[in-house]
């Protein structure tokens, strides 16, 4: 019996290392998961503002052309006014 607890004894404090350093190694998953869910949220943060800056970019890009196009057809239709022609 006593042969036992000699044996035992070694294999106990085996397992006690083995799961210090599984919880240790569970521990720094966890961090690194939680860095990684704060760097998503930092960058779907990043896209939803650019996503904004690009509607209002189009936005302006169409009261510019559309301004442009109106531009256009007067100064067309005034050259046409001043030389004569309908």
């Amino acid at each position: 019996m006593d042969e036992d607890n000699e044996i035992s004894h070694p294999w106990q404090e085996y397992r006690r290392l083995i799961l210090t350093e599984l919880k240790s190694l569970n521990d720094n998953i966890l961090r690194l998961t939680d860095k990684v869910d704060n760097i998503n949220s930092n960058h779907l943060e990043e896209m939803n503002k650019l996503d904004k800056r690009v509607v209002i970019l189009e936005t302006k890009a169409g009261i510019i052309g559309g301004l442009g196009g109106i531009v256009c057809c007067g100064v067309i239709e005034l050259i046409k006014y001043l030389a004569g022609g309908t």
